[in-house]
């Protein structure tokens, strides 16, 4: 969507008018093209979120939160979202682990005609995303596609 709304603005020679934005989101691949022009035409940044078509967003910025992400931070994990086997690698101390979310009720139930993707991606109560995540140590998660 951030990349349509500049594609047509430079088209059209026109310039971004979202003042009454109050917040931008992202939970999909966003390019870095967009991050700067559409943080400066509304005076904000994009906060990155993480989700899958199988489950709501994992990983994101609250309201009661007043800290700001680091960059490239796709936020904190969701509340009731829990993530085992975690190790700390010697880059940075960050905890990085395969990204694992509990099955909950806003969570897929299966693949349309697909038993085996099902049960291979739902495992002892989380889907397994084949994403993994870093996690640095205020709590912050940064991701990278399997």
């Amino acid at each position: 969507m951030f990349s349509m709304m500049l594609d047509y603005a430079e088209e059209r020679n026109i310039q971004l008018d979202l003042s009454v934005v109050r917040q931008l989101v992202s939970a999909g691949a966003r390019s870095r093209r967009t991050s700067k022009p559409i943080c400066g035409a509304v005076h904000r940044r994009i906060n990155d979120y993480y989700a899958l078509t199988e489950v709501r967003p994992v990983f994101g910025r609250y309201g009661d939160d007043a800290s700001t992400p680091p960059v490239g931070a796709i936020g904190k994990a969701s509340p009731g979202r829990i993530f085992a086997s975690w190790t700390r690698t010697a880059k940075n101390s960050q905890w990085v682990s395969k990204v694992r979310a509990r099955h909950a009720s806003a969570t897929f139930r299966r693949y349309h005609k697909d038993a085996e993707l099902t049960r291979q991606s739902l495992r002892d109560g989380y889907l397994m995303t084949g994403d993994l995540g870093y996690r640095d140590a205020d709590g912050y998660f940064t991701s990278r596609a399997g």
